[in-house]
């Protein structure tokens, strides 16, 4: 059941970043303390992203700039220290700090992959025929869909990951 709920948030968060509803709930902060409220940490997961927030408060998110995905990282960093600890281990905190700054990475790897498939799939719509209002509206909601369905993974894939990190480079 932890994966699920590390699913659903991780694929909220990813869908908020840029697609819909840009609510703030793909920031660092209110995304950690999300994951780590449903998986039975909010004062650890407030922890990290308070931390991951302080990170990402200096990135602009202007033009085509590349940037790091904070968001979903910080649902797999307190999903992985949620899996990992069973109580207030500081060490493991700073560790999972450091996986969720090392997982930004990847995670913005996957936007701009996503958006390059966005592209591809706009580019290539007129040559499979008219694009009426129905249609891009279902290219609009496919391109969302996916876009949840990517958040998610990168969600359970780095709480996986990092929980796993975690375990062998601190054992309890």
């Amino acid at each position: 059941m932890t994966w699920v709920w590390i699913a659903g948030i991780g694929g909220i968060v990813g869908l908020d970043a840029t697609s819909f509803p840009q609510a703030m709930i793909s920031r660092p902060l209110v995304a950690a303390a999300l994951a780590g409220g449903v998986l039975g940490r909010p004062v650890e997961g407030v922890a990290i992203g308070v931390i991951l927030e302080l990170f990402a408060l200096v990135i602009l998110p202007i033009g085509a700039a590349r940037y790091p995905e904070a968001g979903t990282a910080s649902v797999a960093a307190s999903g992985a220290y949620a899996m990992t600890a069973g109580g207030v281990v500081p060490d493991l905190l700073l560790l999972a700090i450091i996986f969720g700054l090392a997982w930004e990475h990847l995670t913005g790897a996957s936007v701009r992959l996503l958006r390059r498939w966005n592209e591809w799939i706009v580019a290539d719509a007129p040559r499979r025929g008219a694009v009426s209002a129905a249609r891009l509206e279902r290219l609009h909601l496919a391109a969302m869909a996916i876009d949840l369905v990517r958040g998610g993974v990168v969600s359970v894939i780095g709480a996986a990951l990092g929980a796993w990190l975690l375990r062998r480079v601190h054992p309890l």
